[in-house]
Parts: structure tokens; sequence; C-alpha cells
């Protein structure tokens, strides 16, 4: 096998099977190519094209951490829509986002560009308008292009509305606690699907984001009490942080606390409900494309920007934005192409910057040269990356993760190891050092990437409502 850098950044152009047991073993021979980084790799096309005419809902749900998916073994009833759509499709089962935090994934998603590549490095800098958008391909080709997002860090002022003719992030209620802005998932619904009856006689690409299992976790009537939280074991209790602590790190962050409840089953029942409440708007929405009768000519796309860390996991409660551990990262993707497969899982790793490049092949729409994404059908393993702000870096190749963390090295066995407990980089094995070097180096190149980055300032009032949403953690 080798991996090079093109212009897209790293590629693998032969693919060898990993070892099953033994790291020692020399399974990812790359060492010896890493300087070849002007060979530019092809890309083979797996999917049928299908007819042009077809239509794109792209459906994005902001915290939704996979493992509480029915679909990816959970064992409550979180997410029957979400079922339904799997086996009317294709689930990618090991997916991931390439950041823990909103802006940055959806921008690698809408780019198929990590986010050193293509600028936005955290929630508070402008997406960089040089970048070509899926939006904007979409709009090239004589699609309408179209988005109702309920996340308030996606408002249009942020850039990554480039490329879409309708814009809708109104945040019309305001969430009961915090009272920060927000547009629930039912009135999200309500907008897109009154939008699709006045546009169903043309070609379109529709995006929705759902912000609703973004904390503070509070469904409504009867969502909220949809899950016992006696059904999630024995008390838990976790400190309350100090007020304006949204970090999550030892206890339940700020942003998250509600009258005061110490209980983290209870906090686990409510995210529970948020993702139920949030599946029953997605079904509607699926309803409503099938009334239309634009079920047979539309392909769908189901995912998430980032997952969110539980009960404690690595020492954080209810957050996200503080690593590129799995609970962090690991996100659900399904795609339902009509006619194509059905009740299909792939087992393969596969990541939300491979979402672009799929969709423009299935389409038969050219691609931009400089992607770093592949189609989700190539029958190749991927290398996948991830990173946090421009501090944190990680890369995954089969089992094997490595994550750079500050500088400090955590590497981990995912198929003997899930919950990344066990750090094996003092065993200096062959595939650690291996993946060490090719981390090594995309850092490297991503600190060189040439992306016109411009944070902002919010103002006063932008602040508020930015650290109600857990985005700011300073008083």
């Amino acid at each position: 096998m080798v991996y090079v850098f093109t212009p897209a950044g790293l590629k693998r152009r032969k693919t060898i099977s990993a070892p099953r047991n033994d790291m020692n073993v020399p399974a990812f021979k790359i060492i010896p190519f890493l300087m070849l980084t002007l060979l530019a790799g092809t890309l083979t096309l797996a999917l049928p094209i299908s007819p042009p005419n077809k239509n794109v809902v792209l459906i994005t749900v902001d915290t939704l951490r996979a493992s509480h998916l029915g679909i990816c073994g959970y064992e409550k009833d979180t997410s029957p829509e979400m079922g339904k759509l799997a086996q009317e499709g294709i689930l990618f089962v090991r997916s991931s986002a390439p950041s823990p935090s909103t802006g940055p994934s959806i921008a690698s998603l809408m780019t198929s560009k990590y986010p050193s590549f293509h600028g936005m490095l955290s929630n508070i800098v402008y997406f960089p308008q040089e970048n070509l958008t899926l939006a904007e391909i979409f709009k090239e080709h004589d699609y309408l292009t179209a988005a109702f997002v309920g996340n308030y860090m996606l408002r249009s002022k942020i850039g990554l509305n480039k490329g879409f003719q309708t814009y809708d992030d109104s945040c019309p209620e305001q969430e009961k606690v915090r009272r920060h802005p927000e547009k629930i998932a039912s009135t999200l619904t309500k907008a897109a699907g009154e939008w699709l009856e006045k546009n169903r006689e043309h070609r379109f690409f529709l995006w929705l984001h759902y912000q609703d299992p973004h904390g503070p976790y509070t469904p409504p009537v009867p969502y909220d009490k949809k899950f016992d939280r006696e059904s999630y074991g024995a008390v838990k209790e976790a400190p309350l942080l100090k007020t304006w602590d949204n970090t999550g790190w030892g206890g339940i962050p700020w942003y998250q606390g509600l009258n005061g409840e110490r209980d983290a089953r209870f906090y686990l029942s409510q995210y529970d409900g948020e993702i139920a409440f949030v599946d029953y708007q997605i079904g509607k929405m699926l309803d409503i494309v099938k009334r239309l009768d634009l079920e047979k000519k539309t392909i769908i796309v189901l995912t998430a920007d980032h997952g969110e860390a539980m009960d404690n996991d690595h020492g954080y409660y209810f957050s996200h934005e503080h690593g590129l551990t799995e609970d962090q990262i690991r996100v659900p993707l399904i795609l339902k192409d009509p006619g194509g497969p059905q009740a299909k899982q792939v087992q393969r790793e596969v990541c939300l910057v491979d979402i672009m490049p799929t969709l423009l092949d299935t389409l038969g729409i050219p691609k931009p040269k400089n992607i770093q994404g592949q189609n989700l059908f190539e029958n190749k393993e991927e290398m996948i990356f991830g990173e946090h702000e421009g501090l944190d870096y990680s890369v995954r190749l089969g089992r094997y993760k490595l994550i750079n963390q500050a500088g400090e090295k955590l590497f981990y066995d995912l198929e003997t190891d899930p919950d990344e407990s066990r750090n094996l980089s003092n065993q200096k094995t062959r595939i650690g050092r291996e993946l060490d070097v090719l981390l090594t180096t995309y850092m490297k190149k991503a600190k060189q990437a040439k992306i016109h980055k411009t944070p902002y300032k919010p103002t006063p009032e932008e602040i508020r409502k930015l650290r109600s949403l857990g985005y700011i953690n300073q008083p």
C-alpha cells in the first residue's frame, strides 16, 4: 500500500488486510512512501450513477451520539424512524465526524475538506468564503438550494449559507431554562415542508439541521417522560459546576443544569427524550417527501455533526468540544438512494468528508479536484482524520486510532478497547509508530494550509446567547 499527499491531502493508493491480533506485524508499510507528496490518487466509481433529475435531502442532527440509537445497538427505543430509514437504505456503521464542534464539522461536510484545509477551526471563526461548497455546486447545476437550520451558531453571519438561495436561520422560540434562541424540530419540519410543497416541481438540494439533542436537554411533552430515570440503573450523582463553567469536566456544566438536578440518570433520560422527539419529526419530514410523490426521485442522507459525552466519559459530563475520543466524534450515517441497496450495513470506517463526493458521483456531477473525501462506495480502507481547534489531532485506520492531544500521544486498539481506556502508546508497536509518522505528517501539512482564517468578535448579546448554548465558558 502507498500513502501520498495529493493536492487534496493524504490518500491511500493500495489496500491490504490489517492483522487481527499482532500489532507488531508490519501491516502498514507506509514510511518509505511519505515523500511521494506529488502523486495524485485516482478514485474508482463503484456506485451506479443515478438519473440526473434526482433531488437530495440532507438531514443533520446536532449532538447526536451514535451509541444512543437503536440502529447502533442501543437498547432503548429512541429512534424508530431512523431505523426505518436504515432499513430502506444503507447504514454506515463506523462513521466519524472530523471535529467535535458544529461549525468545523458542518464545514467539512459541505466542502469535503478537513478543518485546517477549509479554515474554520472553531465555532468563533468565520467560514472562509474562498471554499467551494456542496450547495454552490448544486446551484451551478440548476438545483434549487435551501437550508433550514435550528442552531443559532449556524446563523448566516458565520458564512455557511454560501450557495443556498434560501437560508432560514430564524430562531422563533426560546428554550425555557436558559432562554437561548432556537428553532425546535416541529417548527423546522413545518417550515421545510412548506418550502418543499412550493418547490417540488424543480430539482432541489434541501438541508435540514435539527438542534434538539443539543443541551440543555428539555424535550417537550410527552418526550420528557418517555424514558424513566430508574431504567438507567442506580443513582449516579455528579457535581454541578459553578456558574458559567460549561466545560463539563468533572461535573454537569452550567448550561446543562436543570432545577439543581445532580442525578446523571435524569440527564440521560432527557437526552434520549430529545432524540425521540427529533426522530419523530424526521419521520414526519420523510412522510412529507412521500406525500408529495418525491420519494422515488429523492436521495436522503442522515447524519450528525458530532457526538456528546454522557456520564463521565473520559472525565466529562453532558458536553462536547473537548477532544477526539469516540464519544465526541462517532456519529450515525444513513444513505437512501431510490432503487439502490436496502437494509445493508457497511462496516468500513468512513467520515463526513465522504458525503460530497458520494452525492456528486451518484448524480454524475464532476467533483472538485481538491477535496479530501472519497466515495462512500469505494471498497477501500480509508484513513480518517480528526481535528479540534488546531490543538488536538487524530488518525484512524481500521481498528487502530492515534490521538495527539496537545502533544500527548494516545494510541488505542478500538477492537479490543472500544471505550479508549487503555493507552498503548508506551508499547512502541510498529503500527503505533507508523500511525505516528502519518499523523505528524498530516499535522505539518495542516499547519501549512494557506487558508484565510478570520475570527469574529461576538457582540455582548451574541456572547449571552453563545454562553447559554455552552459555546463560551468564561463569565
